[in-house]
């Protein structure tokens, strides 16, 4: 909720210091970024800003139930 625009969103596996990047975005001046097409699974996401500000977290995305 903090930070100085732009952010740059990455997609990694879930390992905070040694995950793989998966994904990422172009800077955006949002604070919001949508990855599309991920598989069900636990990954981290990380945010900077553009200071080299960052912060991160882990996420798990269930299966669709439709």
């Amino acid at each position: 909720s903090s930070g100085t625009p732009e952010y740059i969103f990455h997609l990694t596996t879930n390992n905070p210091v040694k995950g793989e990047l998966l994904m990422k975005s172009d800077p955006e001046r949002k604070r919001s970024y949508t990855f599309r097409n991920v598989k069900p699974g636990k990954y981290f996401i990380k945010v900077e800003d553009k200071s080299g500000e960052q912060r991160g977290k882990t996420i798990t995305i269930s299966e669709n139930e439709n």
